[in-house]
């Protein structure tokens, strides 16, 4: 018998072969995804005191996709640009040091934002109440606007940097080729 074959989402904005690291990048924030996901991150944000406290005064933050319901606007420092193309929020992600975003941990596989976030080489930082630390994401718990990007972030983009390279397009479609052709 053979055994199951597991293939999580991969990204569908594309992907980036070489990625600069995070202290090479300017202190940007993406949040992309479904507006419901993007709402609860925005507003659990609001609670903790904006993106000001945890990513530090300098940050710069991108809100890609619909517009968010009128009862969770974004907060002051968020440049909304709305529906893009994915090579222009692959282009985003490039130039993003940290990505914001709502999933339950286990729905990571499934989850085309975290792909394209490893993809890209952003630190997922995930609007979640769990415990941490994880190895694939920071909790807004853990952001500490002095020490970034070092430390625990640096741990994490190296996690998902190495998690990219084995659930890439190119490895998917390997393992693919490899089931067809057995």
């Amino acid at each position: 018998r053979r055994r199951p074959v597991f293939l999580p989402s991969f990204s569908n904005v594309g992907e980036a072969a070489q990625v600069l690291e995070p202290h090479q990048r300017p202190n940007q924030v993406v949040i992309f995804g479904s507006a419901g996901k993007r709402r609860h991150a925005h507003c659990l944000v609001r609670r903790l005191g904006g993106f000001h406290r945890l990513f530090g005064p300098d940050v710069k933050v991108i809100d890609v996709g619909e517009p968010l319901p009128h009862d969770a606007p974004p907060l002051p420092e968020v440049v909304s640009l709305g529906m893009l193309p994915a090579s222009e929020i692959h282009s985003v992600l490039l130039q993003s040091r940290y990505g914001f975003f709502y999933s339950e941990p286990e729905q990571f596989s499934k989850s085309g934002v975290f792909a394209a976030y490893c993809a890209n080489g952003v630190i997922p930082v995930i609007a979640y109440d769990g415990s941490g630390p994880e190895s694939h994401f920071l909790l807004p718990s853990e952001l500490d606007p002095t020490l970034l990007p070092q430390g625990r972030s640096l741990e994490v983009w190296q996690a998902c940097r190495q998690w990219f390279r084995r659930f890439s397009v190119a490895e998917c479609a390997h393992v693919i080729q490899r089931l067809l052709t057995a």
